[in-house]
């Protein structure tokens, strides 16, 4: 019987709760695209980031109840965090091929 986990530990004692997650993102590569770089600097002025890794962040989390901003639906928050994105995919109990998914993605497109 497996018991489903309610929070996520995110890093620094911070823990969100898993059904407010919208996705997780390896920080070194999701950001490179210049649309997420707006977006974060857009979180940023309004006050919505949280850093909880207390040195350079591995991965960034969307999560929150989404709020309506300018007629759009957006997660409320974005954390950054130290632990890489295998690393809370293993601590959420999720297993999630990144190699499975990039093939499921390419079959989808064609």
């Amino acid at each position: 019987m497996r018991v489903e986990k309610s929070h996520l530990h995110i890093g620094n004692n911070r823990t969100v709760r898993q059904d407010e997650i919208v996705g997780i993102f390896d920080m070194d590569t999701a950001t490179v695209a210049s649309s997420t770089k707006r977006f974060l600097i857009g979180m940023q002025k309004k006050g919505r980031i949280l850093d909880v890794s207390g040195e350079l962040p591995k991965s960034f989390l969307l999560a929150g109840p989404p709020c309506s901003a300018f007629g759009r639906i957006e997660p409320a928050f974005v954390y950054f965090s130290q632990l890489s994105p295998p690393t809370l995919m293993q601590r959420s109990g999720e297993r999630i091929s990144f190699e499975n998914n990039s093939q499921r993605n390419r079959k989808d497109r064609t």
